[in-house]
């Protein structure tokens, strides 16, 4: 069943990887696949578990940021800690755990998709002290945005992720 939504999923908002697949390609596959069963473990929207994932890492697994971020959904290691992660650079345990804290903002921010963006970006706390706007941080407001749009594109259809 799973599988079957994921195909139908992705036929409609991913191209093809055809034949001659890279690495690259079906590694991200995959990756896309273990975000969907988190995603309907979870009672999570997928098109937004994806742009999420899109705009922290392109669907790269060994990422590292400057700041210690790490892995698919860019978990810093207290974060990760805290949302049950052991091994941040394991795609299927950092997709995991970046699903159940996106659940838990989106919680917190009352389904509010820009709020639980930007907590997941610049931080819970300041989000909160933002009395329901978007916190005052130039990157994070780009980030909002960027992961908004991401979301509305995969939403309708486009096919480019």
């Amino acid at each position: 069943m799973r599988t079957l939504l994921f195909i139908l999923f992705s036929s409609s908002l991913f191209c093809g990887v055809g034949t001659h697949a890279s690495v690259r390609e079906i590694l991200r596959d995959q990756y896309k696949q273990m975000a969907m069963n988190a995603a309907l473990d979870l009672a999570l929207d997928p098109a937004l578990l994806f742009a999420v994932i899109i705009e922290e890492s392109d669907w790269q697994a060994r990422i590292l940021s400057p700041k210690g971020a790490m892995g698919l959904m860019q978990l810093m290691p207290e974060t990760a800690r805290n949302w049950g992660v052991k091994n941040p650079m394991n795609p299927k345990e950092n997709i995991y755990g970046g699903a159940r804290y996106l659940k838990h903002l989106l919680a917190l921010f009352n389904k509010n998709i820009p709020l639980a963006i930007a907590a997941y970006h610049a931080g819970e706390e300041r989000t909160i002290r933002s009395h329901g706007h978007i916190p005052d941080i130039p990157e994070t407001q780009m980030y909002v945005r960027a992961v908004v749009s991401t979301y509305v594109k995969l939403k309708s259809g486009y096919r480019s992720f």
